[in-house]
């Protein structure tokens, strides 16, 4: 399977084939448990709200230290937009990016936990470019984490090469992967 952005993503039957109709089994509390960090791995911005918007969100309210790795600004999302070039869709996305971890920080006790590291990487290129994000995802992994990407399976190639660097890292750290899928 693959993906391009002028096609529709993963079909219903595709997911339900996987498995993951039993996201709904899994159990926060277990979950964090011990986790001592949770590290999100997206491929361009919104990735991590829509994906791991709920489990940012969970982590921070037990005190976890979280830190999002953003792999691109998403700018070969619309390569045919009559209105942004790709630099201003990254502009514009880069702030959005920053709007949604704003608002996902919270404050008072635990404020200063959700750690937002942009790597400026190519859209649409990141296979090419996997020891950079192996490298900044090995800079937070550790015992005890819990690293949360894209889906493997999920047709789009950015997607799918950081499901396949997370669970390796998982793998070497004996941490917990979680995979989220965008292309429903």
């Amino acid at each position: 399977m693959s993906f391009t952005h002028r096609e529709p993503g993963t079909c219903a039957a595709c997911w339900q084939q996987a498995g993951l109709e039993q996201i709904s089994a899994l159990e926060p509390e277990k979950l964090f448990n011990e986790t001592t960090s949770v590290i999100v791995l997206a491929a361009h911005p919104d990735d991590e709200s829509l994906g791991a918007g709920g489990l940012i969100s969970m982590a921070l309210e037990r005190g976890i230290k979280v830190h999002v790795i953003a792999c691109s600004f998403g700018e070969a999302s619309h390569p045919d937009s009559k209105t942004h070039t790709a630099a201003q869709l990254a502009a514009l996305r880069k702030a959005e990016l920053a709007q949604a971890m704003d608002r996902l920080q919270p404050q008072g006790t635990h404020a200063g936990r959700l750690h937002l590291h942009c790597l400026g990487l190519g859209d649409g290129q990141l296979e090419t470019q996997q020891e950079q994000i192996r490298a900044a995802l090995e800079q937070h992994a550790g015992k005890g984490c819990l690293i949360a990407s894209t889906y493997r399976g999920d047709g789009h190639p950015d997607h799918e090469i950081l499901g396949r660097i997370a669970a390796a890292c998982a793998a070497a750290h004996d941490a917990c992967h979680l995979e989220f899928p965008i292309w429903y």
